[in-house]
């Protein structure tokens, strides 16, 4: 197993989803607990304001796991030292690209569609999705874990 603090200067995952409430926040959560060795710093880029405490998702953050959790109106031209997970389906220059995906919700924004091309594994919360050709990770509500999610992101950016 490697010794995740032996990563680049910034490991940085992306999680995007296809509509408001398809679980990013939560799938983020979830991969941090399975993951507490990375140490992560969180990030939530929004141009609309979040409460910082008594449930918002910086809190949300923290109590699964994160060391420091920031909300950002966009993404910052350099992502913190360590390892950083980002909820953001736009954000550049990461190492790890996902899309959470709730296929029962009648929304599919434009801006989640035009990313579909960018993406290394689909998360699924609820629904079907054939993937592309591309991973497809079933993370259910209410837990939304997957422990083949968190064994993916080992291979394809701690190995």
């Amino acid at each position: 197993m490697r010794d995740w603090t032996s990563w680049r200067t910034a490991v940085v995952i992306a999680v995007g989803g296809n509509s408001r409430k398809a679980g990013k926040t939560s799938v983020i959560c979830a991969l941090m607990r399975a993951l507490p060795q990375a140490r992560w710093t969180a990030v939530k880029i929004t141009p609309h304001a979040h409460p910082g405490s008594q449930g918002g998702d910086t809190a949300r953050f923290l109590a699964a796991g994160a060391k420091r959790a920031l909300v950002l109106a966009s993404a910052p031209a350099e992502w913190p030292r360590g390892n950083v997970i980002v909820e953001s389906g736009s954000a550049g220059n990461v190492d790890l690209r996902l899309m959470v995906l709730d296929t029962t919700l009648a929304e599919f924004k434009e801006s989640a569609r035009a990313m579909l091309d960018l993406v290394d594994a689909f998360v699924i919360t609820r629904g079907i999705w054939d993937g592309a050709g591309r991973p497809v990770f079933h993370a259910p509500a209410p837990a939304y874990e997957s422990p083949e999610l968190a064994a993916f992101i080992r291979e394809r950016l701690g190995e």
